[in-house]
């Protein structure tokens, strides 16, 4: 049961031996000591390896075997180097004859391709030849991945046709700002379903943004740890307010912190105050220029006694509004 939703293994003769030899001057490379290993290498199953096989294979370990070459090889070789991660090496330090090849497939999920092995005698002649090819699946498949903008927030939605093995996903994003972007933050997560071969929806808000341009993207995350990005399409786009907007503050009452939103449409002079009962000035949070744009401050009234107080917004000629709100101590 280990293995369910961590290994996919299937094994199918594709060739035979007899389509790489030609007039018995080539010899068909033999495949020994086949394994893959996962849970860090803490579990292995051995397989069956030979010249012709395809290899279809999910786990979040490693891909083992040997290669055996001709007594006379003065050369063996992967041709087809498939990615990074890969060694292919002597097993008896200067015996060309064995070399084991060893790469984790995970990262490369939805890729095909082909492992070619070949040996080489002393006049650099082929003397024997291995083909694999392989086919590695995606433990998640998604089917779309899209943005909705409501004032400030931005809905995210995804959805997933299969899932193996899926921890779940971490949203990121970026601000792109005059061109030039900032770099990829971590602004949540949202679990997998595990092992699942139904449709599956999903959703995360990001919630009051800046005017400005963002992207984001998807970190799917397997119980190994093994990941993969899903990058949005579009760029999102946070434009200026229509109007003018002070909310009341959260959480109200409160102790000794609170947030105020608010929002402009236009560029100017701002002041945010806030007064007393008797009308008198206690704090100055803001008193200068900004953007266009959605804001939020934190204001915190651990000097004030316990009692009502008033906010207050001036934007130059064009917005004055007060709101109430309440320190318990």
């Amino acid at each position: 049961m280990l293995l369910t939703g961590i290994l996919i293994l299937s094994i199918f003769l594709l060739g035979s031996v007899k389509d790489v030899k030609s007039e018995n001057t080539v010899t068909v490379l033999t495949i020994t000591d086949a394994y893959i290993t996962w849970c860090g290498g803490a579990y292995r199953m051995d397989l069956n390896l030979q010249h012709g096989c395809f290899i279809n294979i999910m786990c979040d370990g490693d891909l083992n075997f040997d290669v055996n070459a001709p007594a006379n090889t003065v050369n063996l070789d992967l041709l087809q180097m498939p990615i990074p991660d890969v060694t292919f090496e002597e097993v008896n330090p200067g015996d060309p004859t064995v070399k084991h090849f060893r790469w984790n497939p995970t990262p490369l999920f939805l890729s095909i391709g082909n492992l070619r092995f070949c040996s080489f005698d002393n006049n650099g002649d082929l003397t024997g030849i291995c083909d694999l090819q392989y086919d590695f699946p995606m433990p998640v498949e998604l089917s779309s991945f899209n943005s909705a903008v409501n004032g400030n927030n931005v809905n995210l939605t995804w959805q997933t046709v299969t899932e193996t093995n899926n921890s779940g996903f971490v949203i990121e994003r970026y601000v792109i700002n005059n061109g030039t972007s900032s770099e990829w933050v971590n602004i949540g997560s949202v679990p997998g379903k595990g092992n699942s071969a139904v449709v599956s929806n999903y959703s995360f808000t990001d919630r009051s943004l800046n005017t400005g341009n963002y992207n984001y993207r998807l970190k799917q995350i397997d119980f190994n740890g093994n990941y993969e990005y899903y990058n949005l399409d579009n760029e999102v786009v946070i434009g200026a307010p229509a109007e003018f907007v002070l909310s009341q503050n959260y959480p109200n009452p409160f102790n000794p912190e609170t947030r105020i939103n608010y929002q402009i449409s236009k560029d100017g002079n701002l002041n945010l105050s806030v007064y007393d009962i008797n009308g008198k000035l206690v704090s100055t949070i803001f008193d200068g220029f900004r953007n266009a744009g959605y804001y939020s401050v934190t204001f915190n009234a651990a000097d004030l006694a316990s009692g009502a107080y008033y906010y207050r917004i001036q934007f130059e000629n064009s917005f004055d509004k007060v709101m109430k709100m309440i320190v318990v101590k």
